[in-house]
């Protein structure tokens, strides 16, 4: 929500005030210090609202946990023109600084201000984002309509593809409703994307299509007297956990690599990321590889009861990516890259989460409540120059 604006005699005053509220922001308790600085600019635009109408409103964050970059859509509400050098992002407390954040205008950062009613960008790189959701009240359903969800996997062009019914329902990021995808499926099992390719789990093998749903051939390489249960792309490379023969390496046009077989049993589910390999082994386990298939260890935590699906953050090498594992109780368990517990996600599931995929949120195909999207739970503020500013939550 915009912030009314200060005259040119009072800027100074709240550019100290800021000051000021921002050192203890650094230092002192977020909330506390958040809500000095709303209460400081408050206070003075109130006095000085009659001269300046400044008003910012963010239209929408993103974050990607591949790349490590969070961008905040910024539209100017007011009547004036902003400054593009008085704006400042701060996420979860931290306030980051220009050699980590860059601001353009319709894609142009020659630009030096923004004008009313035009929107920029506040792109910030190397923002690991913590995982800050709760266990209770952190989901929005897309839909409650489904036939009992199986899986899901977040592709290309901001959409998300759910097995449901027999068919891929596509939605949009933000859950309106797209299309169908049902050509040459007959009983599709798993989905996963990778770069444009969709690629469906399916009695006969692995469907293609495009990411707007053109089919494009099938896989059948490598499925004679195998057993999939689930299937992960990533980065030019189909993973096929087989129950019979551990995991089957292949590129994305079907043709075979390696086997992972070392220390599996039963594999029921992979996922894998710019560095490891994770397998649910034998639905108690996870074990974990490097991506030439070498076995590193076995993650056997407390909160592993019965996994089911295994998902993640792409990005291998940041503090802030995790592994999502979602039990046969339903709940979500939160485990760093290492297999370390963080957290369990649990209230407003249903009992059966069969499915999930990580892109900027987690997404979970819950049988029982439809698509769910999990948002990381960071907060993130934009301020101005004059007093204005806005929040949201990513």
């Amino acid at each position: 929500m915009g912030r009314m604006g200060l005259s040119t005699a009072g800027a100074a005053t709240v550019f100290f005030v800021g000051a000021i509220v921002m050192a203890t922001i650094l230092y002192g308790a977020i909330d506390t210090s958040i809500n000095a600085l709303l209460d400081a600019n408050n206070s003075m635009v109130e006095k000085n609202n009659n001269e300046l109408d400044s008003k910012i409103s963010i239209v929408r964050c993103t974050y990607d946990p591949e790349t490590g970059v969070l961008s905040a859509m910024v539209e100017n509400t007011g009547t004036v023109t902003i400054p593009l050098s008085g704006l400042t992002i701060m996420v979860n407390g931290t306030i980051y600084p220009a050699s980590n954040t860059s601001v353009e205008v319709a894609g142009n950062k020659g630009l030096t201000s923004l004008p009313p009613s035009y929107s920029c960008y506040m792109n910030i790189s190397r923002a690991a984002l913590p995982f800050e959701r709760e266990t209770s009240g952190f989901h929005t359903t897309y839909d409650s309509g489904l036939n009992g969800p199986v899986d899901v996997c977040v592709g290309g062009q901001d959409k998300i593809y759910l097995l449901d019914g027999g068919a891929v329902k596509v939605f949009s990021r933000d859950g309106d409703y797209l299309s169908d995808i049902e050509d040459n499926l007959h009983n599709p099992e798993n989905i996963t994307s990778c770069g444009g390719g969709l690629y469906v789990l399916d009695d006969y093998g692995i469907e293609v299509f495009d990411n707007d749903g053109n089919y494009a051939g099938r896989i059948t390489t490598n499925m004679t007297g195998a057993a999939p249960q689930n299937i992960y792309a990533y980065s030019g490379k189909i993973y096929m956990a087989n129950g019979t023969g551990g995991v089957v390496v292949m590129d994305t046009t079907g043709s075979y690599e390696f086997t992972i077989r070392e220390n599996i049993s039963n594999a029921t589910d992979v996922f894998a990321d710019s560095s490891r390999i994770y397998v649910v082994d034998n639905s108690s386990e996870i074990d974990m590889f490097n991506i030439f298939g070498k076995y590193i260890g076995t993650v056997t935590d407390v909160h592993l009861s019965s996994p089911v699906s295994i998902s993640g953050d792409r990005r291998g090498d940041s503090a802030y990516s995790y592994l999502y594992v979602s039990n046969a109780s339903g709940d979500i368990v939160v485990l760093n890259k290492s297999g370390e517990y963080i957290k369990t996600l649990s209230g407003g599931l249903g009992t059966s989460v069969w499915g999930l995929d990580s892109a900027e949120s987690l997404f979970a195909a819950d049988h029982d409540n439809g698509l769910v999207k999990i948002d990381r739970g960071c907060r993130v503020w934009v301020f101005g120059p004059y007093g204005e500013s806005d929040f949201t939550e990513v």
